[in-house]
């Protein structure tokens, strides 16, 4: 049934499909079993001098993005800003009218020349192209967080992220357990049939493309996957057409490796389309665990497990980064803080989630 679902899309499609691939040097990290129990409670770093909050001026943060449809800004925009408001900061969610670089730097430019912002959480899908607002920012007095970036990218006065390699092989660790929780289902694969995989990319993103190192470097130590498939994929037109692609050009896919889950989602729904939804041994994993990942993994829906960072640990860590950018504290930009991702499976969602969102 999967196949004649692939054969209309071949012909609705006129053959106009093309698979992007790239070549790795990356060093195979060693392997490492991602956390999968939730955080205790966490308290602000008392080292920090604190901010006492005022109802006249509170800390300003601009939390730029590239996009106001994502799944992920808009669920963490939304745990942040009550936890943030009692801690004397105001933040703002706000995205170009396009999502292009330079639609984005000439916002970043609008706002940090506005005098509304104190701090700026600047989110770039392209962060090469956002160096130049360092320097202006300060002119300006206002100090720029590079969020989900790493110092390389040379696009904020401190950066907060993720550990690539644990991201990486948070992801391809789930992908391990679900085939080693479902043995049944890949009983047909060995070493000269490996189980294959396909990827998604963004080539102008040093952390995506990082993490997706790690993530192959893990499965290709484990031995029994082989990548079949990989293309660039920012946007959910972009998942689209990777679900499209996958189901027309392997038809017999079994793991996909997300980008972000607001992708992975966009993926998840034209393999639906494509027949795939009742089939247990397809199962995609990405990154940021949002609320329509978690209502997949409860009932069994294609996106089966993704990363998570706790929001309320997001949100003091970027508060007490903001406080110590703002007292003019220096950085070491060989030892930025990280944020810690989980694996959110069916096993464990419980435990993240008890409220059953």
């Amino acid at each position: 049934m999967k196949k004649l679902f692939a054969l209309v899309l071949v012909l609705a499609m006129c053959l106009s499909i093309t698979a992007c691939g790239s070549e790795s040097t990356a060093t195979t990290p060693a392997a490492t079993t991602p956390e999968t129990t939730a955080p205790a409670a966490t308290t602000p770093d008392a080292s920090i001098p604190a901010t006492t909050p005022s109802a006249d001026k509170p800390i300003r943060m601009l939390y730029a993005v590239t996009t106001m449809t994502s799944n992920y800004f808009n669920d963490s925009y939304n745990a942040f800003k009550p936890i943030m408001a009692e801690n004397g900061f105001e933040i703002v969610m706000d995205a170009p009218p396009q999502k292009t670089a330079e639609a984005q730097l000439a916002h970043l430019e609008n706002a940090i020349t506005s005098g509304e912002w104190d701090v700026i959480l600047c989110y770039a899908d392209v962060p090469e192209a956002m160096k130049s607002i360092v320097p202006l920012a300060d002119q300006n007095g206002v100090k720029v967080i590079g969020y989900c970036q790493n110092a390389q990218t040379n696009m904020g006065h401190i950066y907060y992220g993720t550990d690539t390699t644990q991201q990486g092989e948070m992801c391809a660790q789930m992908a391990i357990d679900y085939v080693d929780h479902h043995p049944e289902l890949y009983a047909e694969f060995d070493e000269n049939h490996k189980i294959p995989y396909a990827i998604m990319a963004n080539y102008d993103n040093p952390q995506v493309n990082a993490r997706n190192e790690a993530s192959k470097a893990l499965l290709e130590k484990d031995g029994r996957f082989e990548e079949v498939f990989e293309q660039k994929v920012t946007n959910q037109e972009e998942g689209m057409a990777f679900g499209e692609n996958l189901a027309i050009t392997y038809p017999d896919i079994k793991i996909i490796l997300g980008a972000s889950d607001s992708t992975a989602l966009s993926v998840m729904e034209a393999m639906d389309i494509a027949g795939y939804g009742d089939d247990k041994s397809v199962a995609i994993f990405s990154h940021d665990c949002v609320t329509k990942t978690r209502e997949s993994i409860r009932n069994g829906g294609l996106l089966r497990g993704s990363g998570y960072a706790p929001y309320e640990v997001v949100a003091q860590d970027i508060m007490n980064v903001a406080r110590k950018l703002l007292a003019g504290e220096e950085f070491d930009l060989n030892n930025m803080p990280y944020m810690h991702c989980y694996g959110i499976t069916i096993e464990n969602i419980d435990e993240f989630f008890p409220d059953g969102k």
